[in-house]
């Protein structure tokens, strides 16, 4: 085959494949090797030629140069989410069948790499660059040139000194859009997308640099809400935490755990939009520093992020955006479970069973259901086994599955009742007897027993605790659909206005399209004194 036949084939120029073939390892696309491997039906590996097994020369003796750091190499594996197993399985499948090193081989020479006991060779970074999906020279250089207006000691210089080029900026504008939309699973990805566009501009730089620079992107650009709400001791504690946090320590968790604690309460008292933010941006703090935490606060930490992650999903649930919510939900679940923390991942299939009957899809909020109450079954907290059995009542009741529904409502008040040993900040404290009445009602209701519903709704409007707004709005807007079934349409209506009247402080979106719902239920007797009353008030709260 001639070059010309060779480059027509390839969809190359005849001028590349005649440089190619005079300076085969001069800088090449993985694309241009995987058109050229096509056209001649062999694998990649081969047009790179074979690589000694684990020595430290090239075939002619000359030794080789390690142009990629090994702590470049760990970040570049550690930003996929990849352990050096996956690492090796990775770099074989990019070799596509060609002469590779054992499995346990390959896996020691990526720990002598990374550790910087033994150079990597170039055909070993261009399957890194095939593995990482990325063109060799960002695994090499990166794009800092291309981006940053660097001085011939780029690599020494420190993180304040780099500035973003014009054309840099342009760059980055896709990435800072998508950070700044309405659906926070996109901010996520696109956080990533961007602290990895960042890593790669400072992969030259020092680790204690490139750490710099990570904390800048967690900080000053994905997570700015962050410091929202934080005075002025708390706003230096996370400074350095993103600056320092190579060395995780218990003080640090703790830190990160009072916010969340202070967000929680937030959102009972002012909703999901005031607190989602910084929820977010504290998720992305808490997995910043995941990699560096000790092996023996690492289930503490990740039962953190798990948190974190189950409080997007509630407020996001909240905000009727249900597959985000589901999103972090399963992050949430997946975490706990990594952390062997069965309390939380019991807590977290509750949530996604209410999320799934609020969906109206009740067999499915009874299958999590099912499995939240198996994980609570191992824990010590009866408040959570009664959460467990109250989802459970809910997704019954809208299967019009009368018995199932009252057997699990009588497991919940028995485990409320029964005697407690739990911490002081703990994950149930929303749970109490008046959220449990509120449950009871809504089933009543919904199986047909309107006088049974109101009794319920009444003895939870007497205990629920007023601090939780958004709970205390939907316990008036309940009571009033169970007054509006009986058809006492003045109970009815005030109940309802009571209820817009919070909605108007949290915002719940939830509870806006609950009390939107409920006032239809109204329009039989929209003509009626009671109703044009409401009417009045919910344009007053400017919720018509």
């Amino acid at each position: 085959m001639t070059q010309d036949m060779l480059a027509d084939r390839a969809g190359l120029s005849a001028s590349l494949v005649q440089k190619l073939e005079g300076d085969f390892r001069r800088s090449v696309r993985i694309s241009t090797l995987s058109a050229l491997a096509r056209v001649l039906k062999v694998p990649v590996s081969v047009l790179l030629g074979d690589e000694p097994s684990e020595g430290s020369a090239l075939p002619g003796g000359q030794p080789v140069k390690a142009r990629v750091s090994g702590g470049t190499l760990r970040a570049w594996r550690r930003s996929r989410g990849w352990d050096v197993p996956d690492m090796a399985r990775r770099l074989r499948r990019a070799a596509g069948g060609g002469q590779m090193p054992v499995h346990d081989a390959l896996v020691r020479m990526i720990h002598r790499w990374e550790s910087g006991r033994g150079g990597i060779t170039e055909r070993y970074e261009l399957l890194y660059a095939a593995a990482l999906e990325i063109e060799p020279d960002m695994l090499r250089n990166g794009p800092a040139r291309q981006i940053a207006q660097e001085g011939p000691n780029s690599s020494t210089r420190s993180a304040q000194d780099f500035v973003l080029s014009t054309q840099g900026m342009a760059g980055l504008m896709p990435y800072l859009d998508e950070l700044s939309t309405d659906s926070a699973e996109t901010r996520e990805r696109a956080y990533d997308r961007f602290v990895e566009l960042l890593f790669r501009w400072s992969n030259t730089m020092k680790r204690r640099e490139l750490l710099r620079i990570l904390g800048w992107a967690a900080s000053a650009v994905a997570a700015k809400p962050i410091y929202d709400g934080l005075n002025a001791d708390d706003q230096a504690r996370v400074a350095q935490m993103l600056e320092t946090h190579s060395r995780v320590d218990a003080a640090i968790i703790d830190h990160i755990e009072s916010v969340l604690w202070r967000l929680i309460r937030q959102d009972d008292a002012l909703g999901a939009q005031a607190t989602l933010d910084t929820v977010l941006a504290q998720r992305n703090l808490s997995r910043l520093i995941l990699p560096e935490c000790p092996s023996h606060l690492k289930p503490r930490l990740l039962s953190l992020f798990s948190n974190y992650s189950l409080q997007a999903g509630w407020l996001l649930y909240d905000l009727i955006d249900f597959d985000g919510a589901n999103y972090y939900y399963e992050h949430a679940r997946t975490t706990a479970h990594e952390a062997e923390n069965s309390e939380l991942g019991a807590l977290v299939l509750c949530t996604m069973s209410h999320l799934a009957t609020w969906r109206g899809q009740p067999r499915v909020g009874i299958d999590y259901a099912v499995a939240a109450q198996a994980w609570a079954a191992q824990a010590h907290e009866p408040r959570l086994r009664a959460y467990a059995a109250d989802v459970a009542a809910r997704a019954f009741a809208l299967t019009g599955q009368q018995a199932a529904c009252m057997r699990e409502l009588g497991i919940a008040e028995a485990n409320l009742t029964a005697p407690r040993n739990e911490p002081e900040q703990s994950r149930m404290y929303f749970y109490t007897h008046g959220q449990f009445a509120g449950t009871k009602s809504r089933c009543l209701l919904q199986l047909g027993d309107v006088k049974g519903a109101i009794k319920a709704g009444e003895e939870s409007l007497a205990s629920v605790e007023p601090s939780f707004v958004r709970n205390l709005a939907f316990t008036k807007l309940f009571l009033g659909n169970a007054y509006t079934a009986a058809q006492e349409i003045d109970e009815a209506a005030s109940l309802i206005g009571e209820a817009a009247v919070l909605a108007a402080q949290n915002r719940s979106a939830r509870l806006l399209e609950s009390l939107r719902s409920a006032r239809q239920e109204l329009n039989p007797w929209l003509r009626s004194a009671a109703v044009r009353r409401l009417d009045e008030q919910l344009r007053a709260c400017r919720l018509n």
